[in-house]
């Protein structure tokens, strides 16, 4: 039994792999639809719920930026979309923030004790700079979510 796909709309990596109700991986992904719903959820509460001193225009840059160097670029044109709608100016901070989270995505060593620190110097405090590591970590479950489906979609033939 292939669940109903009007209570199972695309979500944002079925949009990213073009995936549609129907489609064998998208109705495979509601085999285990709470971490369909989970995945959603964290998508809209890390980027659009507020956290003092930490923009949503920020977080879509940081979200742009982590996909880009994760070569997702239909997620990156996701949160490019977005940024339309929070087309407020880069806060004092970005420059900060945009070297943590390149480090965390490229080589999540380099997201140390310096790097905390010059997020502190740059003005964020500790709940801006936990929130900015879980959209990063966030962001890399996703890149890889949507690259896996798209090898599945690719090793089965599944060109929808």
């Amino acid at each position: 039994m292939h669940p109903d796909p009007k209570m199972n709309p695309p979500d944002v990596i079925d949009q990213a792999v073009g995936l549609n109700p129907g489609d064998a991986l998208h109705d495979a992904r509601r085999f285990r639809s709470k971490v369909v719903d989970a995945s959603q959820a964290s998508h809209d509460a890390l980027l659009l719920q507020p956290v003092a001193g930490l923009s949503v225009a920020d977080r879509l840059r940081v979200a742009v930026q982590a996909c880009e160097a994760a070569a997702a670029p239909e997620l990156a044109a996701h949160y490019r979309q977005m940024q339309q709608a929070h087309a407020e100016p880069a806060s004092a901070a970005w420059p900060a923030m945009q070297a943590f989270a390149l480090a965390l995505t490229t080589d999540p060593r380099r997201g140390d004790r310096a790097a905390i620190g010059s997020l502190k110097a740059a003005g964020l405090d500790d709940e801006a700079i936990v929130a900015l590591a879980q959209l990063v970590a966030f962001l890399s479950y996703q890149t890889r979510v949507v690259a896996g489906l798209k090898a599945l979609r690719g090793s089965t033939g599944d060109k929808t």
